[in-house]
Formats: C-alpha cells, sequence, structure tokens
C-alpha cells in the first residue's frame, strides 16, 4: 500500500475574491450545508473544480472558487437567524501555504 501526504505542490483557482465576514457569512447561510474556514487570520470558503477532480494531474489542486475574509479565530458566524460554523484548518498545509500566498498578493 502507498500513502502520499501533502503532495499537492500548485493550487489553481478559477475565481477568487475578498469580501466582508457579513458577506460570507450571508452566502453560505442559503447553502445546503453551510460551512466556512478558518486559516491564519482569514475565514473562507471554497468550492472544488468537480469537472477536473477526476483528471487531478499529480501535484495541482483545482478550485472554482475561494472567497475569504480578513478575521481573527472564531467559531461561527451568524446571519439573519442562521449560524454557519466555522472549521479550524490552522496546521493544514496545504491552507496554510495558501493563505501565505494572499498575503503575499494582497502586500503588492
Amino acid at each position: 500500500m502507498k500513502i502520499f501526504a501533502n503532495y499537492i505542490k500548485t493550487i489553481r483557482i478559477t475565481s477568487a475574491a475578498k469580501t466582508s465576514l457579513d458577506n460570507l457569512a450571508k452566502s453560505q447561510a442559503i447553502e445546503e450545508y453551510p460551512k466556512l474556514f478558518y486559516c491564519s487570520g482569514f475565514v473562507f470558503s471554497y468550492q472544488f473544480n468537480e469537472a477536473l477532480a477526476d483528471k487531478i494531474e499529480g501535484d495541482i489542486l483545482y478550485l472554482d472558487s475561494f472567497v475569504y475574509a480578513a478575521s481573527g479565530r472564531i467559531d461561527s458566524v451568524k446571519y439573519n437567524g442562521y449560524s454557519v460554523e466555522v472549521i479550524d484548518y490552522t496546521g493544514f498545509e496545504i491552507f496554510e501555504k495558501l493563505i501565505r500566498g494572499l498575503k503575499k498578493w494582497h502586500k503588492k
């Protein structure tokens, strides 16, 4: 048996957008399974590119969208009576690297 971990070296995002925490909460509150994620000062949502999911080429992860907002660590957000859980991805190497890249990109 072979086990591969942390093999993704490239993330390709079709659409990335910075928004407010309120907008993230609003967009997720209407989803069937609402989820937000936290890592290194950002709360975010993402969608995999289902069309390319079966065609992952070695070390590339394809995301359709990545929407994020600056925020401290939180457990949930509320919008119009709905509560959306925020899952802590601190320590997940792939998301730590992605957030570091976003921080560099915003400094330009």
